[in-house]
């Protein structure tokens, strides 16, 4: 199409917000651009990862050629970049018509779905139940329903997703796991191959992922966002968690997390194979990217495809199988993400090389893959299982699994204590399990055949002792801060790093002059392992004197008491006094242009000399295409830290992103140091084609004064250790950047000191071992000093 005709559909510029540009940001709340397919034939595998890593939304046949769903915005692009292409019609309104909303015909709609599963579960409440995952954008529900028993709770059963019409204008997958539904609910009465399948495994069935995009006949959600583009991806986003997200993307990651899964399929449409994982490697090449458990992969795949004739015979694809990366790379879909941060054996399964073939070609599809269906579910029992228990209480534990050799692990189920994984057959295999407050376990096993019932392997893991940690603390009162010349309670919160522990009391211990701990004691609610609590109310009583200098952190510490009587006391925490101060720097010279292939940047300019406590960007960028850029923050000490690369938001999107988005470098680091120095954002444009502007850089920070001078140390122990040496340590102190230790035979003055701090083997650690040995009769004095911001702090001496 020629630039000019298209000058119409040009989108609005993208104007991007971050503080912390994610990799991947919020649903755009505009609506999106118009979506248009465009063939680009047979790109080389260079060509296509170039796609791929500007976020075009692009996909190979299975004969290679590449297709694209572009807004005009990403056609102009294309032309740029010299990329031939020819347009072939509109992504909506693509599918039938019987897909819409209004029609009534043999393709289900939302309408008539929502119908279906309802009845179905009325039928058959004794092992089948329905429920939402949640709304989509324009506030459909995300059906699925559960079949197995026992019907109201869980059991020692794998978990079995099958999931369809990610892009809403592929639906033959929905009806195909309609009739599943129909099929396992139906024959359980007097069908055994269904009674099995009901009473030994947890069948999950979502039939329509995307119902927006159905009901508008076009891949996309209503957002315009194509969803399988959306997840955490191990190189692109790797952030396993569902803000940021699409409401659809965001609604399956918490439906995920409420059961540990075995097996999962996601149903697509436009090709004709079993696609597994990995989906995307470090370079996004499109080249055989084997899995850790490739080997086991290729058994189920190899087991879905031969019992779909069509599939198993397709000239494109080796018996109906590929490995994703080999055929083209993905970046944010769902298989991948399944597998590599949830442990599921995930994988994509294209039913027709028609996206939405006539419904009268529906009964031949579900001839066709019923029985691959039927068998895929089935696997799941075959492998290895077990249990995953405390070995003092038998109560279920949620362990991390792996089968060793491979990499990516498994869960057992927080709630049951099951796990499942298939596997090739062995006989010389062995499972390492870890969890949270228990000590690591291993158990050797065999499978004597890959597709027969599976090796049982239970395993008891043993609880390790009470080992309490804090981890915070604030003032619980209205404005949660602790403040000079006041009096009031400090909730402490504490993590249990050893095993279950419930009952647990304390007493808060003051390590800091400025701190006056007023209550005997407190308790905390139950604590699991590696979890964090909060005391329960009333919390400690405490007060600080009114002359509390300004910037000091008050140190304390918790001295507690298991059920069981054993006894422990917490490192040191701190708590900084009063409340922090804000400070915000723009840049000046802004707008600035952003050069095709080149860079600009902005600078402020912070003289304040204070510490920093949080640190938030905020930037505005016109651009039609942001998936050109690279943001990178330069602190004033020379780090440097990205905070987006080529975001995903694309083009043809007016979307703003807030101050509290995470980037894709952490700025935690900068806690702590000063803020003082010039500050510089630099903005890259990294492809050819587009120009734009930065139009805002802006620094917002919270600090506080550095403490002047720094504390004085706390004396913990001194002793001699079993080589005669002198041993002493040291409570840390708040601001503490390093310690200096000082050793002299004589403390008559300050002069006698020499530093010694190089001769321990780590003189960055609260403790010092002196290996130098004085003479009969004789002995070593030791003075130990914090150093912070503003210098050495007080002098105090260790006497041997």
């Amino acid at each position: 199409m020629n630039r000019a005709l298209r000058a119409a559909f040009l989108p609005f510029a993208a104007f991007v917000a971050c503080a912390a540009l994610p990799a991947r940001a919020a649903v755009p709340v505009a609506a999106p651009a118009e979506c248009r397919v465009v063939d680009l034939g047979a790109l080389d595998d260079a060509a296509f990862a170039r796609l791929v890593r500007l976020r075009f939304d692009v996909e190979r046949n299975g004969r290679r050629e590449a297709i694209a769903y572009v807004t005009p915005a990403q056609e102009d692009k294309l032309e740029a970049l010299g990329f031939a292409w020819t347009e072939t019609g509109l992504c909506a309104g693509a599918a039938p018509a019987a897909t819409t909303e209004a029609a009534a015909a043999t393709y289900h709609t939302y309408d008539t779905l929502t119908s279906d599963l309802q009845a179905l579960a009325a039928a058959h409440p004794d092992i089948v139940r329905l429920s939402s995952a949640g709304a989509t954008t324009q506030g459909r529900r995300m059906w699925w329903v559960r079949i197995g028993l026992p019907a109201d709770s869980r059991g020692d059963h794998p978990v079995v997703r099958y999931l369809s019409s990610i892009h809403g204008d592929e639906l033959v997958g929905m009806e195909l796991l309609i009739r599943l539904a129909h099929w396992l609910a139906e024959g359980y009465a007097g069908d055994a191959r269904a009674r099995n399948i009901v009473e030994n495994v947890e069948t999950w069935i979502m039939p329509l992922v995307n119902p927006d995009g159905a009901a508008l006949g076009q891949r996309w959600n209503a957002a315009g966002v194509d969803l399988n583009r959306t997840f955490p991806d191990e190189y692109d986003d790797p952030r396993d968690v569902a803000t940021d997200r699409p409401a659809e993307t965001a609604n399956l990651m918490n439906w995920q997390a409420g059961r540990a899964g075995t097996l999962s399929a996601n149903l697509h449409g436009g090709s004709l194979v079993y696609n597994y994982p990995y989906d995307n490697n470090a370079a996004g090449a499109s080249v055989y990217s084997a899995a850790p458990d490739d080997d086991t992969f290729i058994t189920l795949a190899y087991d879905y495809a031969v019992h779909n004739g069509p599939m198993f015979s397709s000239p494109e694809f080796h018996q109906g199988m590929t490995n994703g990366a080999a055929w083209y790379a993905v970046s944010g879909g769902m298989q991948d993400w399944l597998y590599h941060y949830r442990g599921e054996m995930a994988a994509t399964i294209e039913l027709s090389n028609t996206k939405m073939p006539a419904a009268s070609t529906l009964d031949q599809y579900w001839s066709d893959n019923r029985e691959s269906l039927l068998a895929h579910l089935e696997r799941a029992l075959t492998g290895v299982r077990g249990l995953a228990t405390d070995a003092v209480t038998g109560a279920p534990v949620a362990a991390t699994i792996r089968v060793r050799g491979r990499a990516e692990p498994f869960r057992s189920d927080a709630a049951v204590g099951d796990f499942h994984r298939p596997l090739v057959a062995g006989a010389a295999f062995n499972l390492d399990l870890s969890a949270p407050g228990y000590a690591a376990a291993s158990a050797p096993f065999s499978v004597a055949d890959a597709r027969g019932p599976a090796t049982r392997v239970n395993v008891a893991l043993t609880p390790l002792p009470p080992n309490v940690a804090a981890v915070g603390a604030r003032a619980a009162d209205d404005d949660g801060v602790l403040a000079a010349g006041e009096a009031t309670t400090l909730a402490v919160t504490v993590r249990e790093d050893g095993g279950p522990l419930a009952g647990l009391s304390g007493t808060l211990e003051s390590l800091d002059p400025w701190l006056a701990a007023e209550s005997a004691g407190g308790t905390w609610p139950a604590l699991r392992p590696g979890a964090a609590t909060e005391s329960n109310a009333p919390h400690f009583a405490v007060s600080v004197p009114a002359g509390a200098p300004s910037g000091h952190k008050v140190a304390a510490r918790v001295a507690w008491t298991a059920p069981d009587g054993t006894r422990g006391a917490t490192a040191p925490f701190f708590v900084p006094l009063g409340a922090a101060g804000s400070l915000t720097a723009a840049a000046s010279g802004l707008p600035a242009a952003i050069p095709d292939v080149g860079s600009v940047q902005r600078s402020v300019v912070v003289a304040a000399d204070e510490e920093i406590a949080s640190v938030a960007v905020a930037v505005t960028i016109t651009h039609p295409y942001p998936s050109d850029l690279r943001l990178t923050l330069v602190a004033p000490g020379g780090q440097s830290y990205v905070l987006a690369e080529r975001p995903w938001w694309g083009s043809g999107v007016d979307a703003v992103f807030g101050v509290d988005r995470a980037p894709l470098d952490s700025l935690a680091p900068l806690v702590g140091t000063s803020c003082e120095g010039t500050w510089t954002l630099r903005v890259e444009d990294l492809e050819y084609g587009n120009t734009g502007s930065l139009t805002k850089f802006e620094l917002r920070l919270t600090t506080r004064p550095f403490e002047s001078p720094i504390a004085a140390v706390p004396h913990l122990d001194v002793a001699k250790n079993g080589a005669g040496a002198a041993a002493f340590s040291w409570w840390p102190v708040g601001g503490a950047t390093r310690y200096v230790v000082r050793r002299a035979a004589s403390p008559a003055s300050a002069a006698d000191f020499a530093d010694i701090t190089a001769s321990d083997a780590d003189p960055t650690d609260t403790s010092f071992v002196d290996a130098a040995n004085p003479a009969a009769g004789s002995a070593f004095f030791y003075v130990v000093n914090a150093v912070g911001h503003s210098g050495e702090g007080t002098w105090g001496h260790f006497l041997r």
